[in-house]
């Protein structure tokens, strides 16, 4: 029952793109943050490498907060 530390529980979340974000012009030059909001309104910010692979990431996650898997 010992919760891994860093874990973020995806069920029921909700992830999208970030397009536009007041301070992403010093972090994110090349537009390509996603947003988790998990099922208890936790806000998680990550960035992926690229464009492409901030598309693949969200629909993994995607199907991991519908299905649980």
């Amino acid at each position: 029952g010992e919760e891994p530390l860093g874990a973020i529980h995806l069920r029921g979340s909700v992830v999208t793109a970030v397009e536009d974000m007041p301070d992403s012009k010093k972090y994110d030059v090349d537009n390509i943050l996603f947003e988790i909001i998990t099922a208890n309104e936790i806000h998680y910010y990550l960035q992926a490498a690229s464009s492409a692979e901030r598309t693949e990431w969200i629909k993994a996650i995607q199907a991991v907060a519908r299905t649980g898997k």
